[in-house]
């Protein structure tokens, strides 16, 4: 094939029970100009196996990139950034379905966003559904009482992950600005927004483009959003002490440790 314009990360660990759904469901894409990098984080079950058996039939469009045991899936995904040659750059996760429309509908969007900036991302709406793809919620965004225009405002950005992972597309200009991730602290969807929409542009759109799946299995996942929640959240404020001040290091004087409580603040209180 020619020179993919969409390269497609694609990080696995003991995924096999929906693996084929969603590795079906990119090949179904009706744009055809994508090629899929997987990595493997250690699968113990067939998960290899079908990584395998798709490369080898279809070897132009599915190629594995260095694996091991990395224990961590945003240090995986973001150990395959260096891997990217093309303009364009989409993540997937192992259990969901794709909508056929996915990338075309992503590709147009960032080539809009691209000519306000070389460091652009977009991300779009979820449908939430059970292990047998039957609805739960219509929108993720409202599942999770979060307005994807947070993700445009850069302090916003910092304090609060609106956009999924597995929904975003974004250049490869975007990736020299990263700085380097410290995980747990950050998930890698939520570090690749903050830079975007501190470096560059964030778009985004209310299409449901990926069926988001969930089971007992998933790493994050959709949950309810509620006072418990927020209570949890404040036996977890040494640890967002600790993410706001690698965020400091990382960005320096040009963020405002005050401006990202007052906005942490605005946010909870609109989503309580």
């Amino acid at each position: 094939m020619n020179k993919p314009q969409v390269q497609i990360l694609l990080s696995t660990h003991n995924g096999s029970r929906f693996l084929r759904e969603q590795l079906d469901s990119v090949l179904c894409q009706t744009y055809k100009g994508w090629q899929l990098l997987i990595r493997d984080d250690g699968s113990e079950d067939e998960t290899e196996a079908i990584i395998k058996e798709y490369c080898n039939k279809f070897p132009k469009l599915m190629v594995t990139v260095f694996g091991g045991k990395g224990g961590n899936a945003s240090i995986s995904f973001m150990s395959m950034l260096p891997f990217v040659k093309s303009p364009y750059v989409m993540f997937c996760d192992q259990d969901d379905i794709w909508v056929p429309e996915k990338v075309q509908n992503a590709l147009d969007q960032i080539q809009i966003l691209e000519k306000r900036c070389p460091e652009a991302l977009f991300f779009t709406d979820m449908k939430v559904v059970n292990e047998c793809m039957e609805e739960l919620f219509p929108s993720f965004f409202k599942q999770q009482k979060l307005l994807p225009q947070w993700g445009l405002n850069s302090n916003y950005a910092f304090v609060q992950s609106v956009a999924a992972g597995c929904t975003m597309i974004f250049t490869a200009a975007l990736i020299y600005k990263l700085h380097p991730i410290k995980a747990p602290l950050f998930q890698h969807d939520h570090w690749l927004l903050m830079h975007a929409a501190h470096y560059g542009v964030v778009g985004y759109g209310l299409e449901k483009t990926v069926h988001y799946r969930q089971h007992a299995s998933n790493v994050v996942g959709s949950h309810a959003i509620n006072t418990s929640y927020f209570f949890g959240k404040i036996h977890s404020l040494t640890k967002v002490w600790e993410r706001w001040r690698y965020i400091k290091k990382c960005f320096g004087n040009q963020i405002s440790m005050l401006n990202l409580m007052k906005a942490k603040w605005e946010l909870n209180k609109q989503r309580i």
